[in-house]
């Protein structure tokens, strides 16, 4: 899994055991939380996660702008 904003991107480090405890989150919520551990290492930035949260339902106060990162 691959996270990206204005600033870069963050590859998620999911392991088997925490895919399956958390694989809804994971695979079907439009907006998650992912909690872990990050880990730099030669320019390359990690989070190794242990726990999604899906917060969707969160969503439905934020604007529907869309904005240009370049």
């Amino acid at each position: 899994m691959t996270l990206e904003d204005e600033t870069g991107r963050l590859d998620l480090i999911v392991r088997p055991d925490v895919y399956e405890r958390f694989r809804d989150a994971a695979v079907y919520a439009k907006l998650v939380i992912a909690r872990g551990r990050v880990e730099r290492r030669d320019g390359v930035v990690h989070l190794l996660s242990i726990a999604f949260e899906d917060i969707e339902r969160l969503s439905e106060n934020l604007p529907r702008l869309s904005r240009d990162f370049r």
